[in-house]
């Protein structure tokens, strides 16, 4: 019988997070902006500022790129690249960009946000 990690990884925190909802808090508080505990670590900081928004370099350097195999790639035995670039392009668009900032937070099933709720100085309780 063949283990899948990732399954039981997913059951494994959905559980752990289910039967001790303070560890949900306590997470949290380790990655909100005003206590994230490596706030001042240098390679956390870097990490940080390199990948922040390498979406807003990425996406034009894919589009340009996207844009260029279309021209150059006319025959269909070489249609591969414009495959793989538009691929790339509408995952970069379609996923972080609308699925997650515009459909998944702004509609989280009425669940406060970290922000949003009072251990963070927000309004709203706490929901487990």
């Amino acid at each position: 019988m063949r283990v899948r990690t990732d399954l039981a990884l997913f059951i494994l925190s959905a559980a752990l997070f289910t039967l001790f909802p303070s560890l949900d808090l306590w997470m949290a508080s380790l990655f909100y902006d005003s206590g994230f505990f490596l706030k001042k670590h240098l390679l956390a900081v870097s990490i940080y500022e390199d990948f922040a928004d390498m979406h807003f370099y990425l996406l034009p350097v894919l589009i340009v790129i996207a844009i260029y195999t279309y021209r150059k790639y006319q025959n269909p035995d070489k249609g591969f690249f414009k495959r793989i670039y538009t691929f790339l392009t509408l995952s970069l668009v379609c996923g972080p960009g609308v699925l997650v900032n515009v459909i998944l937070k702004d509609n989280s099933i009425g669940r406060a946000r970290p922000s949003q709720i009072t251990e963070f100085g927000g309004q709203s309780e706490f929901t487990r």
